[in-house]
């Protein structure tokens, strides 16, 4: 049984080492793809509180720049000697001065440079694998990070301290001293959060702190192989430090706010979760435009870029796909869009670049559960599934964490475990939502072709033979003489034993989406070795699935049907109904495969176009191509959403036993106007390192 503890998400473990941490600076805010997110400034003073704000949304959706740009405009700046600099005269004001909130002249007036802010940063900085022993030693680590920023009061509070003053204590000097020095016990670490925001406060007339939390959760993602009992005791330690201020009497003298990022909710304890004022991703909050790019950011991005209405149409397709439900706004993911327009002029700029920092290993033991697979593997290929996802997804619980060489193919989870899975791929945004509450989706382009590559590799470890699938796919299309018999016992054979593998006993339905899958998953692997060809591929739930293969003027379809039975003859059709957003098709090759739920295969194959057909049956299909394709420009409103939306009814159709055969279109040429450029990157699988 998979056990699901407090500890290391494997999902997001090490990240590669030159990505770092972006800094709020003057060439951060002049770069050509800087978007202004000031105006998240007065928003936490609209809700300042006695409470932390705790905002959760997915890694690389800037909240570390975030709170860095918090920390440059409201922070009071000083000289070495610790003499208050005038907040125009400072080094933040050429910075600001590049903002919208700068136009704000009485927010400006009455916040730039007028509160002390506490920076708080608990990144992991431990090598090897940890225990309880090292957890304290890190924990002083980051605390002193943030109080050698202010060495310069060590010296007023001596020379106070010295002259009889009373603004200090003598306390409050030894555990300053301290702490510079690392040399804190378990009990002096809970007040690193009260002693220098205090003395912040005393030496800087009087003006409230203000507290930063960032990469809360960096201790549990970056811990590899954790105990349970090594993760109880960092965050107990966290937690009784950041709640200490509030069990102090008249703490709201001295404090201002508080804020803590985290890219997932943690298990926290019911003292600290009567301070969180939570902010969940994807929730309509105040704080929801200003992680992400928006709808508005990106139009802006647009315009300095120049960009085209089918350059648009691209970026919206690989990065965008994240909403909320109350009040309908749309977000990028602005890591991937940044990259993107870095690499614009590259010959491959649209690419996978926000899941790329993710080690793919991290993701199969996910994938080696079957029924957590099988939803994944309808997100791929359906684009949605109805999935249990937390209503209150801030209630403290615990988070999964699986062994990789521990968890084995297809073992069971309980029901609880498998909801917990669903909710925490969804907050670290794997996941999207539909208009449907119920209803989730993978968000974009260069997640499904993620997703899609770690199938891959899930089903070779499997010992599918995705390869020979996608070599035979090679073979059959750039035939010229070969035998169709041949061809035909080629696809049985291969795809006899892909399924024999991939039923799984307990989980019959399962076996219905991984057919297509596996279908598709092979189709795909082509681009690896012909990254000319374009590969898509569409799927009526529970019954039939289609990959097109096109290369110039040549096109393959393999059509696989499930069926109850095999048929002794089964009729293919002399035209199809399929379209393209090219003319001039000399040759389709047509293969219709058959399968049971008892894994018996039946292929079949019709060549239009080669030299054993008939003209006339060739000119008859050229012209019905052609007819289809013209039909299907004169439509080219047909928006993605609606065809969509068609999908969608297709399941709740099967759902309730009701079963058209009807030819489907394809969704991703929605608009039957694709460039060169969008065509050669549509299905391109990223590189996994």
């Amino acid at each position: 049984m998979l056990t699901i503890i407090s500890a290391i998400s494997c999902i997001l473990h090490l990240l590669p080492a030159t990505l770092g941490d972006p800094k709020f600076d003057m060439d951060f805010v002049k770069s050509p793809s800087f978007v202004d997110k000031s105006a998240l400034l007065e928003a936490f003073f609209e809700e300042r509180s006695g409470h932390y704000n705790f905002i959760c949304c997915p890694r690389f959706f800037g909240k570390t720049i975030n709170m860095q740009m918090l920390k440059t405009f409201f922070n009071i700046e000083v000289d070495s000697t610790g003499t208050t600099i005038d907040p125009i005269g400072s080094s933040a004001f050429k910075i600001i001065q590049q903002l919208e909130i700068y136009k704000n002249r009485p927010f400006m007036r009455q916040h730039f440079g007028r509160h002390p802010v506490v920076l708080l940063d608990l990144k992991y900085t431990i090598t090897g694998t940890p225990t309880e022993d090292v957890v304290l030693p890190w924990l002083i680590s980051r605390v002193q990070e943030s109080y050698q920023e202010y060495h310069w009061l060590l010296k007023k509070i001596r020379n106070d301290y010295a002259n009889w003053k009373t603004s200090v204590s003598e306390y409050e000097l030894q555990y300053f001293e301290q702490v510079l020095h690392g040399d804190l016990n378990t009990t002096q670490i809970f007040e690193a959060l009260m002693v220098l925001p205090k003395l912040l406060y005393r030496y800087n007339k009087y003006s409230k702190a203000i507290i930063l939390i960032d990469h809360y959760d960096h201790f549990q993602l970056h811990a590899d192989h954790l105990s349970q009992s090594v993760v109880d005791y960092a965050y107990s330690l966290i937690n009784e430090m950041l709640m200490y201020p509030f069990n102090q009497p008249y703490h709201y003298f001295w404090y201002g706010f508080g804020t803590i990022t985290s890219s997932q909710k943690l298990p926290t304890g019911p003292n600290v979760e009567g301070r969180l004022r939570n902010y969940v991703f994807l929730d309509d909050h105040i704080y929801s435009d200003h992680f992400g790019f928006t709808a508005e950011d990106m139009e802006g991005l647009y315009t300095k870029y120049n960009c085209s209405k089918e350059e648009r149409t691209s970026i919206k397709k690989w990065y965008n796909g994240y909403s909320t439900w109350v009040k309908p706004k749309t977000f990028y993911q602005p890591y991937s869009v940044t990259q993107y327009f870095r690499n614009r002029n590259t010959s491959n700029a649209l690419r996978c670049y926000w899941p790329k920092t993710i080690p793919s290993h991290n993701l199969l033991p996910f994938l080696k559960v079957p029924e957590f697979r099988e939803k994944i593997i309808q997100l791929v290929t359906f684009r949605r599934a109805s999935i249990f996802i937390r209503k209150s997804r801030f209630e403290s619980r615990h988070l999964p964490r699986f062994d990789s060489l521990s968890v084995k193919f297809d073992q069971v989870v309980e029901t609880t475990e498998l909801h917990e899975m669903y909710s925490f791929f969804f907050e670290n945004g794997y996941l999207g939502q539909t208009a449907k509450q119920t209803e989730f989706k993978i968000p974009n382009m260069e997640l499904r072709q993620y997703f899609g590559k770690v199938l891959a590799h899930v089903y070779r470890t499997k010992g599918i033979p995705i390869d020979a699938l996608r070599d035979l796919f090679i073979r059959t299309f750039q035939s010229t003489d070969r035998d169709p018999t041949v061809i035909e016992e080629e696809f049985r054979i291969q795809f006899e034993q892909a399924y024999s593998l991939a039923r799984l006993p307990k989980f019959r339905s399962a076996a219905k989406f991984e057919y297509y899958c596996i279908l598709h998953i092979s189709a795909l692997e082509i681009r690896s070795i012909l990254p000319q060809i374009n590969v898509n591929f569409k799927a009526t739930v529970g019954f039939r699935g289609d990959v097109l293969i096109i290369e110039n003027n040549k096109v393959l379809i393999v059509s696989l049907h499930r069926v109850k039975k095999l048929e002794e003859e089964k009729e293919l059709p002399s035209t199809l109904n399929y379209s393209l957003p090219v003319k001039g098709i000399s040759r389709v090759i047509f293969i219709n495969v058959m399968i049971t739920d008892y894994g018996d295969v039946r292929a079949s194959l019709r060549d239009y176009g080669s030299d054993s057909a008939g003209e006339e049956d060739k000119q008859v299909y050229r012209n019905q191509w052609d007819e289809n394709t013209e039909h299907e420009h004169s439509h080219s409103g047909n928006t993605a959403e609606l065809q969509q939306s068609d999908q969608y009814e297709l399941k709740q159709k099967e759902e309730q036993g009701y079963q058209q055969n009807q030819e489907a279109s394809f969704e991703d040429f929605e608009n039957n106007q694709v460039s060169s450029k969008e065509s050669n990157s549509l299905y391109s699988l990223p590189e996994i390192e």
